[in-house]
């Protein structure tokens, strides 16, 4: 029970943002330590849940900065490809208005 209640204060507190990749246990362990359901769970595990918890944030992260990027590349190439097609039509339209 406890440490279900301190991987919930987790998830509220810390791992609410997914713009950026979660903190270090050491960034975060003073601010949490206030909080009673940090209290209740052992020192040692606290450490251990909470890696638990960003390490799978952070895969998620890192999938969606993946994705981000792939995306950003179909579209770059979409452009370039566009760019491509308008440039052959204006030189074959060139160069069937000289013959």
């Amino acid at each position: 029970e406890a440490e279900h209640a301190f991987r919930l204060m987790i998830k509220e507190r810390v791992l609410v943002s997914r713009d950026a990749e979660p903190a270090t246990w050491s960034e975060v362990a003073d601010s949490l330590l206030e909080d009673p359901r940090c209290q209740a769970v052992r020192p040692e595990d606290r450490e251990r849940l909470y890696t638990e918890l960003a390490t799978r944030a952070s895969q998620g992260w890192l999938r969606a900065q993946k994705r981000l990027a792939q995306n950003e590349d179909e579209l770059s190439l979409h452009r370039k490809r566009s760019r491509q097609t308008e440039s052959e039509g204006m030189f074959c339209s060139c160069s069937e208005s000289m013959s």
